[in-house]
């Protein structure tokens, strides 16, 4: 399978990464996942969580940030991301914090730090909401809602139409919206696509009620630990406006830090494409100011 050669390729690639495979069991099968040593007298573990359409390996060579820190990483490709889908067909979930638990369990961990990455900013979010294991949470970016990231490239008009209809429970009536929609714009066909991909299902209403379900709206009120959210004033994907949401829905967070980048600072775009480097040492920053 090509992935596979990809992925070859990427570790042959890379053998300056201290690093080891293990296989975490979930659901009968398992989840694949690394364990990087960058400090082997580390006393802290940071974990960091996929996004869409991501594999592991797309976020291993962020831990060069992380060299001299009192840190070791570990990722994992959850419920439908990277070989998790590709060989194990563990499809997409809202409810991320039982793959987490998952792994903090393997790796009989008492406590961990965890940054999301694009669609992991919500599951992260929605891990600490439920695995009180977390003591930081980070959020690169903050990611609100899945269904409004998934509406972001449509009109206003047919925005809230769709809405009316997933509410109306009005199957092929949104269907017959969306699906010629899908053709006329490329970042719309990838998420629709990938979405079905993701979740195994077939069409824009099916997909779209289980997008719905990925959201902090209610959750958010149950995460008590420290929060730092990253932002993009030109994100392509996250609402902008949604970050007053979330910001209103973390009020029993013990902290609430939030950076916002914009054109002038660089890192404006989706997860600062771009400027990886000045989130990742906002990252830092924050770790550090609430190290234990």
């Amino acid at each position: 399978m090509l992935v596979h050669r990809y992925l070859d390729n990427f570790y042959r690639s890379h053998t300056e990464i201290d690093y080891k495979s293990y296989q975490v069991p979930y659901q009968e099968t398992f989840l694949p996942a690394i364990k990087v040593t960058i400090n082997p007298n580390a006393n802290k573990t940071l974990m960091i969580i996929n996004g869409f359409d991501s594999f592991m390996e797309e976020l291993l060579i962020a831990v060069n940030f992380f060299k001299g820190t009192d840190y070791n990483i570990i990722l994992f490709d959850g419920p439908g991301q990277g070989r998790a889908l590709i060989d194990n067909d563990i499809k997409f979930t809202p409810y991320f914090e039982k793959p987490v638990s998952a792994v903090i369990d393997y790796f009989n961990l008492k406590e961990v730090d965890a940054m999301g990455v694009s669609w992991g900013g919500y599951f992260v979010v929605r891990a600490a909401a439920f695995e009180k294991r977390i003591k930081n949470v980070v959020c690169f970016d903050f990611f609100y809602d899945g269904l409004n990231t998934f509406l972001k490239g449509f009109d206003q008009s047919i925005r809230e139409k769709i809405r009316h209809l997933i509410t109306a429970k009005e199957a092929l009536s949104l269907n017959d919206l969306v699906s010629p929609l899908l053709s006329q714009n490329d970042n719309l066909k990838f998420l629709f696509t990938k979405g079905y991909d993701n979740t195994g299902t077939h069409d824009p209403y099916t997909l779209l009620t289980e997008i719905e379900k990925h959201t902090i709206k209610n959750i958010g009120h149950l995460v008590n630990q420290n929060v730092l959210l990253l932002a993009g004033e030109d994100d392509q994907y996250v609402p902008f406006s949604d970050l007053a949401l979330e910001q209103q829905e973390l009020s029993n967070a013990k902290t609430l830090e939030t950076k916002v980048f914009t054109k002038e600072t660089g890192g404006e775009q989706h997860c600062q494409a771009g400027r990886y480097d000045l989130a990742l040492q906002a990252i830092q920053s924050f770790l550090l100011s609430h190290a234990e």
